[in-house]
């Protein structure tokens, strides 16, 4: 299944209807169960939902699970209809992702500093504190699959989440730090990003359906 992230109840309309979405709230007003309160889910954004789907592991009939969100359709206009065609690439891929980053960058870094000034120094911070190193190519590459459009094997969705849940956590923990307070969803620029270092990490090879072609991140 697709999970479409959305936080207010007017973005609803805009969700996909197919039979492989079902929407997910990424804040209490809409989704009650969340854990979190309004301001760190606004915080984390869409890792609110990777979070909860990641505790909370749907039985829906799927060996995969995805991620997506209500402004889907304004960012690509693809949709997916077979669960067989996932199936089939993902047997051939590691992961099925919709929407790289095509913009005129020389890195992610560059990137970051250029859109979101101060994210890298906070990622650089966490990565002394919690000893987990930056890939190179995050300072050298400008390929991105940002992380909120993508397609994995659950296992494989599940073994990242061992990796990144903690990182959300130090997100919780430091949401005091100066970027977190000048960027109020700094947390969720974090998380993305850190999807795509666990793509470098990894070595992971991605199909994009929407320009049918293969990224990889080796």
């Amino acid at each position: 299944m697709i999970y479409q992230c959305y936080f207010r109840a007017e973005q609803q309309k805009h969700l996909c209807q197919l039979p492989l979405y079902k929407s997910i709230g990424i804040s209490p007003e809409i989704n009650p169960q969340l854990s979190l309160d309004g301001k760190l889910c606004r915080l984390l954004c869409e890792g609110v939902a990777m979070l909860e789907l990641y505790k909370r592991p749907p039985n829906d009939g799927h060996d995969w699970i995805g991620l997506s969100s209500w402004r889907d359709y304004q960012k690509r206009d693809y949709r997916f209809n077979s669960s067989d065609l996932i199936e089939h690439w993902l047997e051939k891929f590691n992961g099925i992702a919709w929407y790289q980053m095509r913009e005129p960058y020389d890195s992610l870094a560059h990137h970051g500093e250029d859109r979101i000034p101060g994210v890298t120094s906070f990622m650089l911070k966490m990565s002394v504190d919690m000893k987990l190193p930056i890939p190179h190519q995050y300072f050298t590459s400008p390929q991105a699959a940002w992380c909120n459009y993508w397609i994995l094997k659950k296992n494989d969705f599940y073994k990242m989440m061992e990796w990144l849940a903690p990182q959300i956590e130090y997100i919780v923990d430091n949401r005091n730090h100066w970027f977190m307070k000048m960027e109020n969803r700094g947390g969720g620029h974090v998380v993305e990003r850190q999807f795509i270092n666990w793509c470098w990490i990894n070595k992971y090879k991605l199909y994009d359906p929407y320009w049918k072609r293969l990224w990889s991140y080796d």
